[in-house]
């Protein structure tokens, strides 16, 4: 009996070009043969905002093993299960050399990586790049990290600007020698956004869905490697093991402008503001968190501040409701200045 990966294989090989590239409104996407069908290269407005000396996609990194996954192919190859190709809606079996979508483009792309099923979604409309990875557990399995939406932005970005830990950060990305392979950010980030000046195009990129498991707590993170690359990678389960049975979902969606060098931030924040209040980028619905019966206690209290402090921070939630009762039925005497300090830590 013939594996599957097998035949997947002789299929894309004899009926798939090596190089697809996807045209959908102003954002153009490479996909690659070689990088299992993973993009290559992404362009806004016929203009290259990353490089192609990169993979993409989700990776994977074993304890004594490596790197396993897209263009990863020291260790051992990614098996490719499925790969299917929409364009306006509509499957088409034998994709051509390019493909030209009038309102939508989605790729459709199943995997294994050892004991790990990869489930990998790519999809272009209303101006805006989506992006989304789902992987399942077949066993404990420990990892260095797995990372995902890997943006290998060209050497010419010059800045970029993000959201971490309750304030706005930039910084230069330049060529310097204390600069050289260095990681910036590294944290967790709602949204992220750099620019290139060559272009004066810049790209806004906004974290829509993690895992709520506490060892997939995510961080983001820019690599800075002169003349190669500028990489985003949206990395999780560092020095973490992922339980048997965990399912779990990551989604990004980038949408790009152009400004000159002096107001990018400016309108790089109204693009943000867009993202957060435009409810086609909420595919998941309204979230929102609701508590009750508490905080009773003053290290009750001391652990709401910690909470509500980390919420705002990493915001996983459209909203918090209180839906009442802060004080037991014990206490009958309940100063006025107690249900405003616990107004207050809202």
């Amino acid at each position: 009996q013939c594996p599957l990966i097998g035949l997947i294989k002789d299929v894309t090989a004899e009926s798939l070009p090596l190089r697809i590239t996807v045209h959908a409104g102003e954002i153009s996407l490479l996909l690659r043969q070689e990088s299992q069908w993973t993009p290559g290269r992404i362009d806004y407005r016929k203009t290259p905002m990353t490089t192609e000396k990169s993979a993409y996609g989700t990776v994977f990194n074993f304890p004594e093993v490596g790197f396993i996954g897209t263009g990863h192919l020291e260790n051992e190859p990614e098996n490719l299960q499925s790969l299917s190709f929409f364009v306006d809606g509509k499957e088409i079996e034998n994709p051509g050399e390019t493909i030209q979508a009038d309102r939508s483009f989605k790729l459709h792309r199943t995997s294994k990586i050892r004991d790990f099923d990869l489930e990998s979604i790519i999809e272009i409309y209303d101006k805006k790049l989506y992006e989304t990875a789902t992987i399942r557990a077949h066993k404990d399995t420990p990892l260095m990290l797995v990372y995902h939406f890997m943006h290998a932005w060209k050497p010419e970005i010059s800045e970029f600007y993000t959201h971490s830990k309750g304030k706005k950060i930039s910084g230069e990305l330049n060529n310097l020698e204390e600069n050289h392979r260095k990681f910036f950010i590294n944290a967790p980030a709602p949204w992220t956004a750099v620019f290139d000046p060559t272009s004066n195009q810049f790209a806004v990129s906004k974290i829509l869905a993690t895992p709520a498991l506490d060892g997939a707590a995510h961080s983001s993170k820019i690599w800075n490697v002169p003349d190669t690359y500028r990489k985003f990678y949206l990395t999780s389960f560092s020095n973490e093991t992922v339980p048997a049975g965990f399912n779990g979902t990551w989604k990004m969606v980038t949408t790009f402008g152009r400004s000159v060098p002096e107001n990018w931030k400016k309108n790089a924040e109204t693009k943000i503001r867009q993202l957060f209040d435009d409810p086609s980028v909420k595919p998941d619905g309204l979230k929102f968190t609701a508590m009750g019966c508490g905080p009773y206690t003053p290290e009750a209290e001391v652990a709401l501040v910690r909470q509500l402090k980390w919420e705002n921070e990493n915001p996983t939630s459209d909203f918090i409701i209180h839906c009442g009762d802060i004080v037991t039925g014990k206490v009958k005497d309940w100063p006025e200045s107690q249900y405003q300090k616990i107004a207050d830590l809202f």
